[in-house]
């Protein structure tokens, strides 16, 4: 009898000395976790201020006006180049709105030891509004990307519109 209450009491305290080590670890898993989304969040943001500058500076290189075809400067190049940054701007945007999604489901997985991955969140001073923040940023690249797109659309395209013979206006005549 004494021998099976020794094991068990044997089993107990090594249970209990083992129990710090099986609660601490899902805290630190959340706070890892946290760190990884607040690095990610920081790497995107970088990427959105890098593609932003490219955006700019490649308005800023736009010709002010292309020449009646067939001449140059060809303005598919330009386009092409726009359809590259919308496609960049949109995949930057689909992997900020899965980082909310991640924000959410920490904030939201509560540990015995409480809400380890809010309170290293707080700690940092970071929160859903960053990513929402983020996700709204790189929204705004759209509009850089659609006025890039109008600034090379709003020259004339064909010979039929650089010689106006295309304008209805211009092409009424009186009898």
């Amino acid at each position: 009898m004494f021998r099976m209450n020794l094991n068990r009491a044997t089993g107990l305290a090594l249970l209990m000395s083992a129990a710090p080590i099986v609660v601490a670890a899902p805290a630190n898993a959340q706070v890892a976790a946290a760190d990884n989304l607040i690095n990610t969040v920081t790497a995107l943001e970088n990427e959105r201020i890098e593609l932003r500058i490219e955006i700019e500076d490649a308005i800023g290189n736009l010709p002010t006006s292309y020449p009646c075809p067939p001449a140059q400067p060809d303005r598919t190049p330009n386009l092409d180049e726009a359809a590259v940054f919308a496609k960049d701007q949109s995949q930057l945007r689909a992997r900020a709105s899965v980082l909310g999604g991640q924000y959410d489901a920490l904030v939201a997985n509560q540990t015995v030891t409480g809400f380890n991955a809010q309170r290293h969140f707080d700690s940092n001073n970071f929160s859903r509004t960053d990513i929402d923040n983020l996700v709204r940023d790189i929204q705004a690249l759209g509009g850089l990307v659609a006025q890039m797109r109008r600034q090379i659309n709003s020259t004339p395209k064909t010979a039929a519109e650089c010689d106006g013979t295309d304008d209805p206006v211009a092409t009424i005549s009186f009898a």
